[in-house]
């Protein structure tokens, strides 16, 4: 659209998306701590599937039936057996482990690991202070669920 609006107009337009993850980047991540506004909406929000699948239904495209059963089972199982052969894939590592990934070194395979100058004991207890939430602080629950674990 903004392309075609380009070339009609010969004027910029500006696309302005905010994009988000339901439920965070991964299974530590919690959005609602950094946006917190933000997700206090995303979370009221219908999600994409049922938005489709109203919009189908309201074209008459697909009956709210046939959504709910053929519609629905068919795509399950088209992403269940692609979940399966990518699981099969893995496991090979054919697909996944290209000759691109030889040239990343880990830092072991790079250097000899050096004398830091601190004894490891010193080491082992800063370690257990950086990962011990203090009694005095209020932190989100999540984040002792966290550090907890």
């Amino acid at each position: 659209m903004a392309a075609e609006y380009r070339n009609k107009f010969k004027k910029d337009i500006i696309i302005d998306i905010i994009g988000y993850r339901k439920y965070g980047h991964n299974e530590l991540d919690q959005p609602s701590f950094t946006q917190p506004l933000m997700y206090e909406r995303v979370n009221k929000m219908k999600n994409v599937l049922d938005k489709y699948e109203d919009q189908l239904i309201e074209e008459g495209i697909l009956t709210r039936e046939e959504a709910k059963t053929e519609y629905r089972d068919r795509i399950w199982k088209h992403m269940m057996d692609n979940y399966e052969i990518a699981r099969q894939k893995e496991a090979e590592k054919a697909i996944w482990v290209t000759s691109e990934w030889d040239t990343i070194k880990l830092p072991e395979n790079l250097t000899e690991f050096r004398n830091t100058g601190l004894p490891i004991e010193k080491l082992r207890s800063i370690g257990k202070k950086i990962t011990k939430i203090p009694k005095s602080f209020n932190a989100h629950r999540m984040i002792r669920k966290i550090y907890e674990k």
